[in-house]
C-alpha cells in the first residue's frame, strides 16, 4: 500500500503545475544537482526519480500511468490532473501577455479558471445554455473541493506553494558556496 501511494504521489507530481514550474527552474539552473537533492529532502521523494522527471525527456513516460482500483478516487485524480493541466496552460497563455502574468502567476488568478474550465468541460453534453448555467456552479464546487482533496490526501503542493518551495530549495544550495570564502 505504502508503495502504491509513493507512486501515485510523485506520478501526481509530475503532472501538476508545482511539478513543472519545479522542474523547468531546476532545469534552467546551474546548480540543479544540488536542487533536485534539495527538493527530494523538501518533498520526500526519491532523488534519481526527480532527476529522471526533471533532467531526461524520456524518462517523463515512466510516470504517466497511475492505477487506482477504488473507481471514485479514480474520478478525483483524472479531475485533479486535468485541473493541473488546464493550470499550465493557463500559465503558458499568461505568461505570454505583459504584466498580467506577474500579477496573477500565484494563487486564484489561475485556479479558479482552471477549475471553470475543467468543469465546463465535463458538462459539454449539456445543449441547454440554462440547464448549463444551473449546473456548472455544483460542478466547480465538486471539482474544487476534488481538488484540494487530492493535494492533501497525496501531500502534493498547490500552485501557492511553488514559491516557498523555491526559495527553500534555492536557500539550501549552501554545499556551492567556497568554505574559504568570508
Amino acid at each position: 500500500m505504502e508503495d502504491n501511494f509513493s507512486i501515485i504521489r510523485f506520478s501526481l507530481f509530475t503532472k501538476s503545475y508545482a511539478g513543472f514550474r519545479i522542474a523547468t527552474f531546476i532545469k534552467n539552473s546551474q546548480e540543479n544537482k544540488i536542487l533536485i537533492k534539495n527538493l527530494s529532502h523538501v518533498l520526500l521523494f526519491d532523488e534519481k526519480q526527480l532527476k529522471c522527471f526533471i533532467l531526461h525527456k524520456t524518462c517523463i513516460k515512466r510516470f504517466n500511468k497511475i492505477r487506482i482500483l477504488d473507481p471514485e478516487i479514480a474520478e478525483k485524480i483524472a479531475v485533479y490532473t486535468k485541473i493541473e493541466k488546464e493550470l499550465i496552460i493557463l500559465s503558458q497563455e499568461k505568461s505570454n501577455k505583459s504584466d498580467f502574468a506577474e500579477e496573477y502567476e500565484y494563487g486564484e488568478g489561475l485556479l479558479s479558471p482552471a477549475i471553470e474550465r475543467v468543469a465546463g468541460n465535463s458538462l459539454e453534453n449539456i445543449k441547454d445554455d440554462y440547464k448549463f448555467e444551473e449546473k456548472i456552479p455544483d460542478q466547480i464546487n465538486k471539482y474544487r473541493n476534488w481538488y484540494y482533496e487530492i493535494a492533501y490526501k497525496y501531500g502534493l503542493p498547490t500552485l501557492r506553494i511553488v514559491p516557498f518551495l523555491l526559495r527553500v530549495i534555492i536557500s539550501n544550495c549552501q554545499p556551492l558556496v567556497s568554505k574559504t570564502s568570508p
